[in-house]
């Protein structure tokens, strides 16, 4: 089963029949966009929008609620409806997978691609991330995100290194090219990783709020839930807040 992905922009929200390949005509020069499921294809102008081409391919709503002049592409969230938004790249085209729990692929110039899995709870560890016949070639953290490099071979013998950005929320989004066009790839990466950790209430001081269940019981801690990813935090300030399991927020909630 495919997982769902949408484009958000120019006032309309536009979510393609899987399985489907979305590219940019023009590069980018335009916001007009190629819409591609199975052997059918249609067009999607933002300043003529609807056609029946594009109903066989796609479902376009007005947006509810402000939307930018570009076009953002939506990240499905946690179970309880939260998502996540990053600017659709330009010179990638935007794709269904067939990998369970990723909602699309971007695929770039040179073979390389870039997809989004989870968020997990908790966020996968290092180890979880290494495939058969992968190395550890580097690790770091930046901005926030942990990340992991490995290197491997294709069947030809050629060289391709792969990238996972480990986000504190639980999202990874991983990139993958060969050696010689990774530099390229993991930018396109390090910069979708950018807006994440910019936008989501996890990791900055915006949109803070009690959770809809109701504070904790002791009176000095509260249950803080971010309405971008869903996660639970519990603590007296933000600053000094952990973040809850799942199960965990609902058992300070009285929930279970």
């Amino acid at each position: 089963m495919h997982a769902t992905a949408r484009l958000r922009g120019h006032g309309l929200v536009l979510t393609p029949r899987a399985p489907f390949v979305l590219r940019r005509i023009g590069d980018g020069r335009d916001d007009r966009v190629a819409v591609q499921h199975g052997d059918v294809a249609a067009t999607l102008d933002p300043r003529a929008p609807g056609s029946p081409e594009l109903e066989a391919v796609a479902e376009l709503l007005l947006a509810d609620g402000p939307t930018p002049d570009g076009w953002l592409v939506e990240i499905p969230g946690a179970a309880s409806g939260g998502s996540f938004a990053v600017r659709w790249p330009n010179h990638h085209a935007l794709a269904s997978s067939e990998l369970p729990g990723v909602p699309f692929e971007l695929w770039g110039p040179d073979g390389s691609s870039l997809f989004v899995q989870g968020p997990f709870d908790p966020p996968p560890a290092e180890g979880q991330m290494v495939a058969p016949g992968q190395a550890v070639a580097d690790r770091g953290d930046a901005g926030g995100a942990h990340w992991l490099e490995l290197a491997y071979a294709d069947p030809q013998g050629a060289t391709w290194r792969q990238r996972h950005h480990i986000l504190p929320f639980g999202l990874v989004v991983s990139a993958q090219a060969p050696a010689a066009a990774a530099d390229a790839a993991m930018a396109v990466a390090a910069t979708l990783v950018g807006e994440l950790l910019d936008h989501c209430p996890c990791t900055v001081e915006v949109s803070w709020r009690s959770a809809d269940a109701g504070p904790t019981t002791d009176g000095t801690a509260r249950i803080w839930r971010c309405p971008t990813c869903g996660g639970y935090w519990r603590g007296a300030t933000r600053e000094r807040a952990r973040r809850l399991s799942p199960q965990h927020a609902a058992a300070d909630l009285g929930l279970i």
